[in-house]
């Protein structure tokens, strides 16, 4: 069974980063990462071209014209591949048994 985890971010790089090495604990590992992005940081695009993980990436993006999060979300929704989808925001440092 392969869950999309999917985080929401706005521009806090530093966050991501460490919600990111959590999840490198994780007892469970059959998850894609979809990074679901309220906005069009640069700083963002480049950190995750140049972030390795061992689970797939997805980063979605979208222009920042206000608060849009759940239309991010929606695009995170019909983009993910998993047969569970998992809400977490940025901010969020997962316990190492939070997906098993």
């Amino acid at each position: 069974m392969k869950v999309s985890l999917i985080i929401s971010v706005y521009k806090d790089v530093s966050g991501l980063s460490t919600v990111l090495e959590g999840l490198k604990f994780q007892k469970y590992n059959d998850y894609e990462i979809v990074i679901s992005e309220d906005g069009q940081s640069e700083e963002m695009r480049s950190f995750l071209q140049h972030y390795s993980h061992p689970n797939a990436i997805v980063h979605l993006t979208q222009p920042d014209v206000g608060w849009r999060k759940n239309q991010a979300l929606n695009q995170a929704i019909r983009e993910s591949r998993g047969d569970y989808l998992v809400f977490v925001d940025g901010d969020c440092v997962l316990h190492h048994r939070f997906m098993d």
